[in-house]
């Protein structure tokens, strides 16, 4: 896999692979001389500026359209290297290899266009990377520049008109837990770095982008958060006289987020394994206070799932519920454990993400409201509540935080570092 190479946290691009690659590749006719030299040109074009590229997986399927404005595309196979001149391409599984409009080519094909390549109704900078999976699907993978997959990130994951300095905090968390889960080796196993929903992030390409979320991303280039391997940090506090923390002592934080917290950040130990430090469970008025709130984000307050007694009968193939409870809370209130009690068997939830998917339940931030037939959950928060809270950084950008205040609330006790790309 082509990504990153790497020494801590201090990350170096293997400069050009592909033209270090062709120029042994040059074939005899003039025709394919001056294909080479468009192709050439073109890739030069790609990654003169590129920083660290990065792979991210975003599509399978048993046959992918891929289209651009312009009325070329580059296909790069082993040692074949030609233009086709078109806007749309057909790639599909053929014989084991994959084929392109009919035309096999080998098991690993790259595509190229001067022009974004479409896939999906979704439009992407960089290169595609098609291969073949186990199952004889097409894997597509965007092989881009890690501030543009940022760029991507942060329109889909808080939007690209949100005040600037909650986009800036976006854009530096985001950035911080790309780098923890490619150094983590996240999808090393899958053939690429990070893939493109809520496991990793969800990247929708350029797709909702706009100038300020362009420049946001800009504004905070590289920039980090990082935590002293177990030992305490300090907050820098000054992002001009920030030390570039790169040594062994350092990495990059789990800088996780959420929609909504509810009002409580969860403990990461709470909810997964790990308990860190700085994403400890604390008060979070900002993203309740419904005045200060966008009112597209005020549905996260006081929600409620309604359900009849006979729709959790049939849910849970039980009969005659006499009784349900609440079991477990933990620190940030939270529930871990439901009871449903019943003339037939009694039946027991346990974990927050098991409560939030069997009940479709926005967060594990509820309590439980019986009337006659009816039960009510009511609660706050939209997702798990761990780390940044999106909502609670929209409402302090708009109070006048910057992104470095907002980032210290959320992920107290750690630095500011800067990536190195050389």
């Amino acid at each position: 896999m082509f990504a990153i190479k790497e020494v801590g946290l201090i990350f170096g691009i293997i400069k050009y692979p592909v033209i270090i690659a062709i120029f042994e590749r040059i074939g005899k006719s003039m025709k394919k001389k001056l294909i080479f030299i468009s192709f050439l040109i073109f890739i030069i074009s790609i990654y003169s500026n590129s920083g660290i590229i990065i792979e991210v997986h975003i599509a399978d399927n048993v046959q992918q359209t891929i289209t651009t404005e312009s009325s070329l595309f580059y296909i790069q196979s082993g040692d074949l290297i030609e233009s086709i001149e078109t806007n749309t391409i057909l790639v599909k599984s053929s014989n084991r290899v994959i084929s392109i409009n009919d035309k096999e080519y080998g098991e690993i094909v790259y595509v190229y266009a001067e022009n974004n390549l479409s896939l999906n109704n979704n439009s992407y900078l960089g290169e595609f990377k098609l291969l073949l999976t186990q199952n004889n699907q097409v894997r597509v993978i965007n092989r881009l520049n890690l501030e543009d997959y940022v760029a991507g990130v942060i329109v889909a994951e808080i939007g690209g008109n949100a005040p600037v300095e909650a986009l800036k905090a976006q854009a530096v968390a985001t950035r911080t837990i790309s780098v923890r889960h490619i150094r983590n080796g996240r999808h090393r196993a899958d053939g690429y770095d990070l893939c493109s929903n809520t496991h990793c992030q969800v990247y929708r390409g350029l797709t909702g982008q706009t100038p300020l979320s362009l420049q946001t991303v800009h504004d905070t280039a590289s920039m980090i958060l990082l935590s002293e391997i177990q030992t305490p940090s300090i907050w820098s506090g000054d992002i001009e006289t920030v030390v570039e923390l790169m040594s062994e002592n350092t990495e990059a934080i789990e800088a996780v987020y959420s929609s909504h917290c509810g009002g409580i950040s969860e403990n990461s130990g709470d909810l997964w394994v790990t308990q860190h430090s700085y994403l400890s469970s604390k008060i979070d008025n900002y993203c309740i206070h419904i005045d200060l709130m966008p009112s597209w984000s005020r549905r996260h307050i006081n929600w409620e799932r309604d359900f009849t007694i006979q729709e959790l009968e049939n849910m849970f193939s039980i009969r005659n519920i006499s009784e349900i409870s609440i079991n477990v809370i933990n620190s940030s209130m939270r529930i871990e454990e439901v009871l449903i009690k019943s003339s037939s068997n009694d039946v027991l939830i346990t974990g927050q993400y098991e409560l939030r998917n069997r009940f479709d339940l926005p967060s594990s931030l509820f309590f439980i409201q019986r009337e006659g037939e009816k039960v009510k959950f009511i609660g706050n928060g939209h997702g798990h509540g761990v780390g940044m809270c999106q909502i609670g950084s929209i409402v302090r950008a708009l109070q006048g935080h910057d992104f470095k205040d907002i980032l210290s609330f959320y992920y107290e006790g750690v630095n500011i570092g800067v990536l190195k790309t050389d």
